[in-house]
């Protein structure tokens, strides 16, 4: 059943949740608490990884007596994955009512619901609701940064590095990078290399993301010429003949 639900296959997960026998010691230990509530995650992932929130929900609502942290956290990650930040808030709130409180895995599932919904007030909410908690990391930061750069908020982007380098200054790397270039965009070489000298000093050198980001920069502004000379960059850097897969797929979305 695990296999199944992993894969999403919620029509195999149910057949066999449904194929237990009854009145036999294995069926007895299936029920206890702990049993039904790892078979209700089980089968909620399933619905999850298979599109269907709805009957994840469904699921969720008709187990919820056995629901435990797993369950919630499944079922917030599918209403993320569609987008739907409301649905995610109803369950999280709901799971705190039941006295089962958020974990690390949790609050970043509410940030990427956020995220996903481009509910930047929403992100920002929950975000200082980790600082209250137990449950900060690096991880985090980097979630709320990156809702910022994606919704072309590049003051808050700065604010919560900022945030992030007083929180615990060693904790900067190259996700920290990719994400201030990612805010700049479309990049120019001064802001490149202010960002990339920055953390020079912490012998972080740009990956092919980063390269990634410059590219971009000069396709969005319409450099052509510029943009190959930073395509050769990236190649150089990565010591390939071909272009950076990760440029490449970007550029193609925006063609798109």
């Amino acid at each position: 059943m695990t296999l199944y639900s992993a894969r999403g296959d919620l029509a195999r997960s149910k057949m066999i949740a449904d194929s237990l026998p009854e009145n036999t010691e294995k069926i007895q230990r299936s029920t206890s608490p702990t049993s039904k509530a790892r078979m209700l995650h089980k089968l909620i992932t399933a619905a999850v990884k298979s599109g269907d929130i709805w009957e994840a929900e469904r699921l969720f609502n008709q187990g919820e007596a056995d629901a435990d942290i797993r369950s919630f956290e499944s079922l917030i990650r599918g209403f993320a994955d569609i987008g739907n930040y409301s649905g995610a808030v109803r369950y999280f709130k709901k799971m705190q009512e039941k006295g089962i409180a958020p974990n690390s895995k949790t609050y970043g599932a509410m940030q990427n619901a956020a995220k996903k919904a481009s509910d930047l007030d929403g992100a920002e909410e929950i975000m200082k609701e980790i600082l209250a908690s137990k449950h900060l990391n690096t991880h985090h930061f980097h979630n709320i940064m990156t809702t910022n750069a994606k919704l072309g908020n590049r003051k808050g982007c700065w604010a919560w590095f900022e945030r992030l380098k007083e929180w615990n200054d060693d904790k900067l790397d190259i996700i920290t990078m990719n994400i201030l270039l990612q805010n700049e965009v479309p990049l120019t070489e001064e802001k490149w290399e202010e960002i990339i000298g920055m953390f020079r000093n912490r012998s972080i050198v740009p990956s092919d993301t980063s390269y990634s980001y410059m590219i971009l920069s000069c396709f969005e502004l319409g450099e052509e010429e510029r943009m190959h000379e930073w395509i050769r960059k990236d190649m150089r850097a990565r010591n390939s003949n071909e272009m950076n897969p990760f440029a490449a797929t970007i550029i193609l979305e925006r063609l798109a």
